[in-house]
């Protein structure tokens, strides 16, 4: 399955997620920021491991779509032995078009991985 199969597998519910990733600090932001990019994020804040990014609005049949603000946070972790990057991602959404809102932390933590594993 490719990258751009990510988005589809968003799920209600859940806003809160973490993932480890074995990589280096660097590889992983690259990653998040490609990810955001390619799910139609803006990035607002990319600073101190953390990035803060809001889902751009589009307006359609449905009032309020997008505008979800999604933070991840990036902490050097190990598994086992094996040292890498736990994600912690979260989505928050606004009151205006909270019901055609979604949480985005699984597609955006699925990009991830996928861009980490096709080297981009």
């Amino acid at each position: 399955m490719g990258c751009e199969d990510a988005e589809y597998k968003t799920h209600r519910g859940a806003d809160v997620q973490e993932r480890f990733f074995p990589a280096s600090m660097a590889a992983v932001h690259r990653a998040a920021l490609l990810s955001m990019q390619n799910l139609d994020f803006v990035v607002h804040v990319d600073a101190n491991h953390e990035l803060e990014a809001s889902k751009k609005r589009h307006f359609s049949a449905v009032v309020g779509a997008g505008g979800e603000k999604l933070i991840l946070h990036f902490a050097v972790a190990q598994r086992g032995s094996q040292m890498g990057i736990r994600v912690t991602g979260e989505t928050k959404k606004s009151f205006v078009g909270r019901l055609s809102q979604k949480s985005w932390t699984s597609a955006v933590l699925a990009q991830i991985a996928c861009n980490l594993r096709s080297g981009r």
